[in-house]
C-alpha cells in the first residue's frame, strides 16, 4: 500500500481509485489471480485496473464491491466525510 492510503477496522480510505481498487483487494487477502477469477476476467485486466492503465467498467465495479464487500464510493477512492 502506498501513504496515501488510510486503513481503518478493515474499511478501505484512499484518495483515488487506482489504490483503492488494489487495497481492497489485499485486504480481503486474494491474489491478482484469484480476484480475476472471481471477477471472470483475465488477471492482466486487474494488474491494469490497478496500474491505472485501463479503467474497470461500472458493471465490474459492482462485482468488485461485492467480492472485495466494500462500498463503490471506496473503490471510487470517495473519502468519507
Amino acid at each position: 500500500m502506498r501513504t496515501t492510503d488510510v486503513v481503518k477496522r478493515g474499511e478501505v480510505y484512499a484518495v483515488d481509485a487506482i489504490n483503492a481498487i488494489r487495497t481492497a483487494r489485499i485486504l480481503k487477502r486474494m491474489s491478482q489471480s484469484e480476484a480475476a477469477e472471481a471477477l471472470g476476467v483475465a488477471q492482466n485486466t486487474v494488474s491494469r485496473w490497478e496500474n491505472g492503465k485501463t479503467e474497470p467498467s461500472l458493471s465490474d465495479l459492482i462485482k468488485m464491491g461485492e467480492i472485495y464487500e466494500v462500498s463503490l464510493d471506496r473503490l471510487c477512492g470517495v473519502m468519507p466525510r
